[in-house]
């Protein structure tokens, strides 16, 4: 199974000196949903656009793809990949 992992986020928010009650705060996301994100819950992408606007980066600089089983997860991700023409590379 596979989940997203927000670490990047909170490794962002270190190397910029912001807490997570200023991330809150300037992006207007509610405390349940940054508690959400602490968890490795999902988010909309609408959150994770707010702060990517905030702190003006990419999606992949505050989450990732994580699968808890990785080689099976990552096998059957490279099998629906390749059904579709995404290149796995």
């Amino acid at each position: 199974m596979a989940y997203i992992s927000y670490k990047k986020l909170w490794h962002q928010l270190i190397d910029r000196d912001i807490s997570k009650t200023e991330l809150r705060n300037a992006t207007g996301i509610s405390s349940s949903t940054l508690a959400n994100m602490v968890n490795e819950h999902n988010v909309s992408l609408e959150v994770l656009l707010k702060i990517c606007v905030f702190l003006h980066c990419n999606l992949s600089d505050i989450a990732e793809v994580k699968f808890e089983n990785n080689e099976e997860d990552y096998l059957m991700c490279a099998e629906h990949q390749t059904e579709y023409n995404v290149d796995t590379k």
